[in-house]
Formats: structure tokens, sequence, C-alpha cells
């Protein structure tokens, strides 16, 4: 018994000791709860989801989703539009550094079925900005390099970086079928189109729907100048030609020497005046004629004058002469007499395009082609929307409908059948 209790005592001791050398603080530490306790058995936070939409194609490869915001609606947006219409800001991180995400976007954004794609500096970053259709944007927020903030890092510990992605989706616009159209209503590229025959409509909605052609405010049935319809007929063959270099026509941003000596260098719409001639395409002391010193500008475009120019475009080779009566055999003219020679083989050979050559779609059924006659705004779309042959060719409608497909897939990725079979 007296054996135990001196075991009991020794025990006490040593334990006094130990308490002893130790503060009161540390003594509270260590009987003290653990503060992290209360979390043990919470649940794991649920992973962030992309809405749905979001195209795959614009996820980051080395990048963590923290955060998505729905985008506000504006005050002025209706109640179809707020329901149809969609928006949200995402927000990542990654250890790659600013350049690399640049050059990952640029990639992307400028790759097919984007279109539009702009680059600018805002306040301490880089935006990078681009469609897949008029109404499905895409706007990408990456800070600007710093080159003292990347020193002060250790080598060891790789810096975050924060981007953001803004993707708003709106009400779908149709593609036009050459049917159906409403006179009065807008295209986005007028402001009324209540003035404008009702078949000339459609060519004009699908046309806006590119964004390529910009007017000053002029009415549809004005009179376009001889100007404003060279700078279109580049900017949309181009435009329809996008994916075929060997189509496009080149601007031309400066020359030793301007093809017409009242459209200098400095003029609005020398670029594509100058390369329309440089190319051929346009009368000019380039192409050996030698009377053909002015271009004048400000002239309104003549129905002869637009196929002079477009119908050469359109075959991509110099057109075999014609006569005055060939004109007349072919399409019936009363007034084919008065067409000017240089302009007859562009006539004669539009009619080789049937239902698709420019006289039908803009002038439609008619005996008298007036020659002289200006060209207003709708009549110069409608020439626009369908540039080439038949069987080498495309419509705006084409292209609209191709884009359209594509933006599709863009948005809901491959389909399952396009994956590789893993038994395989």
């Amino acid at each position: 018994m007296n054996w135990n209790r001196n075991i009991l005592v020794l025990s006490i001791g040593a334990l006094w000791i130990v308490l002893a050398g130790c503060d009161r603080a540390s003594l509270e530490r260590t009987f003290s709860a653990d503060p992290k306790a209360s979390q043990w058995n919470a649940a794991t936070p649920a992973p962030i989801s992309l809405p749905t939409g979001f195209p795959e194609t614009l996820r980051y490869p080395n990048a963590l989703l923290k955060k998505v915001s729905p985008l506000a609606q504006p005050p002025s947006a209706s109640t179809e539009a707020a329901a149809a219409s969609q928006g949200f800001q995402t927000q990542w991180t990654t250890t790659n550094n600013p350049a690399e995400i640049l050059k990952f976007y640029r990639a992307r954004l400028q790759e097919t079925p984007w279109q539009g794609f702009q680059e600018g500096k805002g306040d301490g970053v880089t935006v990078l900005s681009a469609q897949l259709q008029t109404q499905q944007q895409v706007s990408i927020s990456v800070p600007l390099s710093s080159s003292s903030s990347s020193a002060a890092q250790p080598s060891t510990v790789p810096a975050e970086v924060e981007f953001s992605i803004t993707y708003h989706t709106g009400i779908a616009t149709a593609v036009s079928n050459g049917s159906g159209s409403t006179p009065g209503t807008t295209s986005g590229l007028f402001e009324d189109l209540s003035q404008v025959p009702q078949s000339l409509q459609p060519y004009i909605k699908d046309v806006a729907q590119l964004e390529v052609l910009k007017n000053s405010g002029e009415a549809p049935d004005q009179a376009i100048s001889r100007a404003r319809f060279a700078q279109w007929l580049v900017e949309l063959n181009n435009r329809i030609y996008g994916d075929r270099p060997a189509r496009q026509i080149r601007p031309v941003a400066t020359a030793s020497k301007p093809a017409f000596s009242d459209v200098p260098a400095s003029h609005p719409a020398f670029s594509y005046i100058q390369g329309l001639a440089e190319s051929g395409y346009l009368p000019s002391a380039l192409s050996g004629d030698a009377a053909q010193t002015r271009f004048r500008p400000n002239d309104p475009l003549t129905r002869e004058t637009l196929l002079l120019w477009k119908v050469p475009i359109d075959r991509q080779q110099i057109l075999p002469t014609a006569s005055s009566e060939r004109v007349k055999q072919l399409w019936g003219f009363k007034d084919a007499s008065r067409i000017a020679p240089t302009a007859l083989s562009a006539v004669a050979s539009d009619h080789q395009n049937g239902e698709l050559s420019n006289i039908r779609r803009v002038l439609g059924s008619t005996l008298l082609f007036q020659p002289q006659k200006p060209i207003t705004y709708a009549e110069a779309v409608a020439a626009l929307w369908f540039i080439g042959t038949e069987g080498d060719s495309l419509s705006v409608q084409d292209l609209l409908r191709s884009e359209q497909q594509q933006a599709q897939k863009a948005v809901s990725g491959p389909s399952p059948s396009s994956k590789p079979d893993a038994q395989k």
C-alpha cells in the first residue's frame, strides 16, 4: 500500500514539474477547443458550373473558374428580349502569364466561325472581342503584363493571373429565305425600308446581318455614289470569300501614283478604288484605258457602270466583246443602243447567270435597261448580295447559313459520334 502511494506522489510531482515549465498561454492553447472543429463535418462546396451555351472552345486549358455573374438587362430591354437573351461574366485564374492567355484567345477568336475580331486597351487590361452572330458576342479582359510585379514574385511561386470572359446571347436573327418581308421594318443598315420595293428587302436584311457595309444616314432609295459602291464592292466581296484568298481584292494602302487624278491617297475610299484599278477591274490608265484619268467619286453610280465593274469580278475573267444588237437579242432591251460601248460586254455576259444575274435581281423583268439611270443604295445592296457565277459563287444567304451552322457546333461542342472510340 505504501509502495503504491509513493508511486502516485512521484507521478503527481513529475506532472507538476512539466506544467510548471509551460507558460499559461501555452497551456490554454493545449487544452482549448480546436477552432476548426466545427468545419470537420461541413459539406464540400459544390464546383462552379458554366452557364448553358458557353462555347467550350473558349475554355482556357490551364484556368480555374472562380465566379459566374449574370449580367443585368438594360432598362430599355423589352420583356420578350429579356426572356430570350442572356448574358454573364465568368472570372478565371491561371498561373500562365498574360501574354500566353492573349495568344490563346487571339487564335481562337480569329478562327471560323468567329468574326469581327477587335483588340484594344482598357483600364489596365487588354480587351479582345468577337462575335458568332450579330446577337452572340464575347469580350475577354486580360490584365496588362507587368515586368516589375513579375520580378517581385519568387521564381518558385507562380503568380496567379485573373481574367474575365463576358458572353452575351440575344434574340437569334433568322436567315432570310427571300420571302415574308414586312414593309417599313428596319434592317440595321437603313433606318426605314418602307420606300424600298418588297422584292429587294430580303437582300438588304441579309446583308445587314453581316455588319460589314456602313452608311452615313443615307436613305435606301437615295442614289449611291461611285466611290461608295467601289468601297462596298471590295468589302462585301472579301467578306463573302473570307476563306478564299484567291477571290479577294486587295485594297491598296499607298501607291507611288494614284490611278485617278481626282482620287488622291487622302481620299477616304482611295485604298478600295486603287485596289480595284490595280487589279484591272476598273478601266484606268493601268489597264490601257488612257482616257480614264478621272474617277468622279462623287457622281452617282449608273446601271451600266455597276455592270461594267461587277460582272468581271463575278466571272473572274476578261469579258468577250459584244454589240448592242447582241445585247438586244439576249435581253430584249429596246434601248440597247444607248448603252456605252465599254459596258456592252458586261451587260451581255451578265445574261449567262440566268436567274442569278445582276439585272434580274436588281431590276426584275424589264424591256428597258435605262443604262444611265442612277443606282439606289437598295439596288446596290441587292447586286452585291450575290457575287460569282452559277456553280462557282456564294450569296450572303449561303454565308449566313454556313456561319450559323458553325456557330451552333461551336456552342454545343463536338458531337458524340465525332469523339474517338475508346475501345478501338
